[in-house]
């Protein structure tokens, strides 16, 4: 288990519109984050893990944010938690939902409407993560 402490934010030009995922730990190919989501009226967290194949998919995906109803989405793999972002229109906006933590559990749900000149940095920092390497992989006997 190697302890990280990077942030990944969706930065807004609203500070009541949030979506921040601090990480915890890389597990092997598991990553725990800490997700934090305010939309103005809610805001909640919770654990949220995904491992790094989802983060490359999610990234991907998000690279291609161009045709309105294009959508991507990151699920945690311990409850029914996401992010979802899509394509509003071809003007460039974009709808942010998630959910922290699971329905079984208190949950927050939150939605919003940013605009697309958030998605770079947001892109740019869960690439920098899928560099890091659990430091405490077993070895293979021979």
């Amino acid at each position: 288990m190697q302890n990280l402490d990077k942030i990944v934010q969706l930065s807004t030009n609203d500070p009541a519109k949030r979506l921040v995922l601090a990480t915890k730990y890389l597990v092997q190919i598991n990553f725990t984050f800490d997700l934090s989501v305010a939309d103005g009226s809610f805001a909640g967290s919770s654990r949220f893990c995904v491992r790094k194949d989802q983060i490359k998919e999610f990234s991907d995906s998000l690279l291609d944010m161009s045709e309105p109803g294009h959508t991507a989405r990151l699920d945690d793999n311990d409850s029914d938690g996401f992010i979802e972002i899509s394509q509003k229109d071809s003007l460039g906006h974009i709808t942010v939902k998630a959910q922290a933590g699971g329905s079984h559990e208190n949950h927050v749900s939150i939605t919003f409407d940013t605009d697309q000149t958030t998605l770079p940095e947001f892109i740019k920092a869960f690439n920098q993560l899928l560099t890091y390497e659990d430091s405490e992989r077993p070895v293979a006997s021979t």
